[in-house]
């Protein structure tokens, strides 16, 4: 079993801050906790933590009501909150404290510390899936509470920006993930996929990195789906859109491509015209991902001009990167290799 101690050793070891939350909740108790995003805790303050906030006894204390009542306040606030937002609201009148303790990591230039929160892994790639989870590659990756969630920790020099995109986030810069060996609202354990010191990521690395973070995530569907509306639907060259924006779309989930699709003329026409049993069947079935290639042949076929935001967001989803002898391929093993250059 690992305890909270080990935890945070090994956390210190990597050089990352860290902060103590209300047990079964992903809410902070330290009213200043902004301040850890700059400066690590001391050796004061951990040991402190590892004899309140990391000690079930206090908790055992504050929830029974014999110390701490404006804590205890404050915890059941965070509790009805984050409960409710899980979807287990109506089971918090039947709970007692359980004796878990949560900590949680965060983000910053100062430690470089970048946390990549995808909301359902089962939404990416085959190849995406497996980089994330398998063997090959060395970085930190949480399995958190829910059902196809993971977090994965990166460190990257300088400035990186904060992100939310429709399978996730990026959190670099004072934003916080719950972190093993802490319990979610519903139950579940945040544990360890890949127990590695997070990967460093250099300079080079970090521009087309943070793009293929982004794309995990989803962070630049917006763009596309407002590019994409200005397309003249003309026959002839509709498949070739729709199929691009389909594999474009893809990690979304097929609900939420095919909601986004249907804002766009150029893709929705056929759809209407065929049905989305048809589209199910022929076309998001068939591709596993984006691939730039296909825009392209779209782009040419139709006398499209792609701009130059939209063309980069598309090589995030596509693991192009504008970047000395890189050269295009819609392999995305391919591409993992040269972006996480491992």
């Amino acid at each position: 079993m690992t305890t909270i101690a080990d935890c945070v050793n090994l956390y210190r070891s990597w050089g990352i801050s860290f902060q103590p939350i209300f047990p079964r909740t992903k809410q902070p108790c330290l009213p200043k906790w902004k301040e850890l995003a700059v400066t690590a805790p001391t050796d004061e303050q951990v040991n402190e933590w590892l004899i309140t906030y990391w000690n079930p006894q206090f908790w055992r204390d504050v929830w029974e009501g014999r110390k701490a009542p404006a804590l205890r306040t404050r915890w059941i606030k965070a509790l009805e909150e984050d409960w409710t937002k899980a979807g287990v609201g109506d089971k918090l009148n039947d709970w007692s404290y359980d004796g878990t303790v949560s900590v949680a990591v965060i983000g910053s230039r100062e430690s470089g510390l970048l946390l990549c929160d995808i909301e359902d892994i089962s939404l990416l790639t085959t190849q995406d899936q497996e980089a994330i989870t398998g063997t090959e590659y060395e970085t930190t990756v949480i399995k958190t509470g829910k059902p196809h969630g993971h977090h994965i920790w990166f460190k990257v020099p300088g400035d990186a920006e904060n992100k939310k995109g429709p399978n996730g986030e990026i959190r670099a810069n004072g934003q916080y993930v719950v972190a093993p060996p802490s319990v979610h609202p519903n139950g579940s354990e945040y544990t360890f996929v890949k127990k590695f010191e997070p990967k460093a990521i250099d300079e080079k690395q970090k521009g087309g990195f943070l793009g293929y973070l982004r794309s995990l995530i989803g962070a630049d569907s917006d763009a596309v789906l407002e590019f994409a509306k200005t397309i003249i639907p003309v026959k002839g060259y509709r498949s070739d859109w729709l199929v691009a924006l389909t594999a474009y779309f893809k990690p979304l989930g097929k609900d939420a491509a095919l909601a986004k699709l249907r804002q766009i003329p150029v893709a929705a026409e056929p759809i209407q015209e065929k049905g989305t049993d048809w589209w199910e069947t022929h076309e998001f079935n068939k591709v596993d991902g984006c691939s730039l290639g296909l825009f392209l042949a779209a782009a040419r076929k139709s006398g499209v001009e792609i701009p130059q935001n939209i063309l980069n967001a598309i090589n995030n989803a596509d693991g192009v990167y504008s970047r000395p002898k890189i050269k295009i391929t819609n392999d995305r093993s391919k591409m993992i290799k040269v972006v996480l250059d491992l």
